[in-house]
């Protein structure tokens, strides 16, 4: 029997803090290849060969359209009616009049998305946060996953860092107990990584961060930036990680954050693009340059009417997934702008270059206590901790907006036929703010339209 990676992280998710850190310490001395990555570590050393993947997506695009013609009953009719020619060496250009689809498409459709063998490609179920609007839930195929994390260390080792090296994250994973637990971290069994609670960054948290990673010296940082930035700025003395990389993703850099991370972090930063639907990703090479990674996904840029605009023009960004067989994301809407360029650059890939990426604006919720909260973090702890502690999941959409240290005022769509358990939230929020907060609750009607509302935004 099989066990799939999305079902053994849900279960390792599940057990208490101390035991997950146990089995970490356990298993540290056996080295991560051998730690359910060793298929990982093969993918990145043909990835960093350059082999046909990195060259040219056609056979993977080629493999995906048929899979889809054949499995999927949303994409059997369209495909045959379309007369598309599927041979082994299809380009982006050849699936153009496929319609774009968007997360109302998947939720409208539901199983018709699905593929008639899903269960083939070992997949997990994914629930958005609904962060720009209502939440989608679908399937990830497990090789999807690994090859989501091959592109990642692929691109971390073209920027001069060893595959599995000793790594700290930073995201906002460590939501389970975050306020009672304060300043913690433990090291994960299944990636290896010391994860720290980026929910507790406090002046006094920070300094104690920094005196464990003195001591544990890492070699990567997985980040959010915002949590990064944040940890240099309660920093004082040297560079903790002189020879160090920061793998940065989830949010916007700006030029502030870079200074502040390179500053008294590590050197060198490498921003990274992707979605929680894996469709398409791009990482920042030695030259700065955000390269579309075309072993997992490819990209088009449109208009409003749809229609795909030359490089070097915004617009929407669409993805088609390579590697997800079981939910097919093909010419799905990322909700995200931005251009596509053509260039060679001295780093040597050959991959179009994605540029002027928008949206994805990362407000700050400010904690009385010093602690910075951001957009991203905010959605994971609200998913994974907050939804299930407190059966919060009642909210077709939610939005979280801060006027004052204390307030926050809460726009929101309940589910049918489901009170809004106001009692509930206020409780949740308390222990994220640890203290007593104000809380105005709004139910509107309609998504609003105009502004790409984000899950928090911040009017301070």
């Amino acid at each position: 029997m099989i066990i799939s990676i999305a079902s053994g992280i849900k279960l390792y998710n599940k057990l208490p803090l101390s035991m997950q850190n146990l089995i970490g310490i356990i298993l540290h001395p056996i080295p991560i290849r051998y730690r359910g990555h060793k298929k990982v570590f093969k993918i990145v050393n043909l990835l960093i060969k350059d082999n046909e993947y990195r060259k040219d997506g056609g056979k993977l695009l080629s493999n995906m359209i048929a899979h889809a013609h054949k499995n999927v009953p949303f994409y059997k009719e369209i495909i045959g009616s379309l007369e598309i020619n599927i041979n082994n060496s299809m380009k982006i250009e050849d699936i153009t009049n496929l319609p774009i689809i968007t997360k109302e498409t998947i939720r409208n459709n539901d199983k018709k998305m699905i593929a008639d063998n899903f269960k083939d490609f070992y997949p997990g179920k994914v629930k958005t946060s609904g962060s720009t609007g209502v939440p989608l839930e679908f399937y990830i195929d497990q090789g999807t996953r690994i090859f989501e994390y091959a592109s990642e260390w692929r691109v971390i080792v073209e920027n001069g860092g060893i595959l599995g090296s000793k790594t700290a994250t930073f995201r906002g994973n460590h939501y389970k107990g975050n306020s009672k637990i304060g300043p913690h971290w433990f090291t994960h069994a299944l990636s290896g990584e010391l994860n720290f609670n980026t929910y507790s960054m406090d002046p006094d948290a920070c300094k104690k961060y920094e005196n464990k990673l003195r001591t544990y010296k890492p070699d990567i940082y997985r980040a959010y930036p915002s949590s990064l930035s944040h940890l240099a700025k309660n920093i004082s003395g040297e560079m903790i990680s002189p020879n160090g990389i920061a793998f940065c993703s989830s949010e916007m850099i700006d030029e502030q954050i870079r200074y502040d991370i390179k500053r008294t972090i590590c050197p060198k930063i490498i921003n990274w693009y992707s979605q929680s639907e894996y469709v398409v990703s791009a990482g920042e090479c030695s030259q700065g340059n955000m390269h579309i990674n075309l072993e997992f996904g490819m990209l088009e840029v449109v208009d409003e009417n749809d229609i795909n605009v030359p490089d070097g023009e915004i617009g929407r960004l669409i993805g088609t997934s390579l590697t997800n067989f079981s939910q097919p994301f093909i010419r799905y809407d990322l909700e995200d702008m931005g251009s596509i360029e053509d260039i060679q650059c001295e780093c040597g890939n050959k991959n179009k270059i994605l540029k002027q990426i928008s949206g994805r604006r990362a407000d700050m919720l400010k904690l009385p206590d010093g602690r910075m909260i951001s957009t991203v973090m905010m959605q994971h702890w609200w998913k994974h901790y907050a939804v299930e502690k407190w059966n919060l999941d009642i909210f077709d959409w939610i939005q979280f907006i801060q006027t004052t240290k204390n307030k926050i005022i809460i726009n929101c769509i309940p589910k049918d036929q489901i009170d809004v358990k106001q009692d509930l939230i206020q409780v949740a929020l308390s222990e994220l703010w640890r203290g007593e907060i104000i809380l105005v609750v709004n139910i509107i009607k309609d998504l609003p339209h105009g502004e790409k509302w984000r899950f928090c935004k911040n009017e301070l």
